[in-house]
């Protein structure tokens, strides 16, 4: 199997950790797939699943990060009826966790390289593709402003929650929003308003 592998290097568990690309090496490694290995900044990966999605010869694409780096490859990917693998790096993992991928790498790695794959739905809004969720309002706000804490601050995920759900709320303010789908067409208004997809096995 011969898959490309690009890893998100501003990942929620790669922070700060040196060694990340050796251990991902590694890992197809011992799974006994050859990985193209390529670690980008988060700007970027918009641009290197676009090129990998048409590259000849790759039997999978596999994206490495958390939520926001599997949707912007999902929306690259979605289509194009090559093989999407997940390694779950970022801090939550949503996405990987309603597909049954293991948190572990090494045995993501080994997932990936069994090639069992299952179909996950994906849908769009205001025109950029999203996977597992999508929100506006309140919740998004908090998750910004809790990593600003927690890179600027150094305080831990639940401190830097605490005190981004404390800001956020000192400027809560509902939203007008206006949902369309087949058969439904409707104003809401919403502090924190979420669409989610959910994966299905084939």
């Amino acid at each position: 199997m011969k898959i490309r592998v690009i890893v998100n290097r501003g990942g929620g568990t790669l922070k700060g950790k040196g060694d990340a690309e050796q251990r991902i090496a590694a890992a197809f490694a011992a799974a006994g797939v050859d990985a193209d290995l390529r670690m980008t900044d988060s700007a970027d990966i918009s641009n290197a699943m676009k090129e990998a999605a048409a590259a000849p010869g790759l039997d999978a694409v596999v994206a490495g990060g958390g939520d926001g780096t599997l949707s912007c490859a999902a929306g690259q990917l979605a289509g194009t009826g090559r093989a999407f693998g997940i390694l779950p790096l970022g801090t939550l993992n949503h996405l990987a966790r309603d597909a049954g991928i293991p948190a572990d790498l090494d045995e993501a790695a080994r997932v990936i390289a069994a090639g069992q794959t299952q179909e996950i739905d994906v849908a769009e809004v205001n025109g950029r593709v999203f996977v597992n969720n999508s929100s506006v309002g309140l919740y998004p706000d908090m998750v910004v402003l809790r990593e600003q804490e927690q890179e600027k601050k150094g305080r831990s995920k639940r401190l830097a929650m605490l005190s981004a759900s404390l800001r956020s709320l000192r400027h809560f303010r509902r939203h007008k929003l206006w949902i369309s789908a087949p058969g439904l067409e409707a104003p809401i208004r919403t502090p924190s308003g979420r669409s989610r997809t959910l994966s299905t096995v084939v």
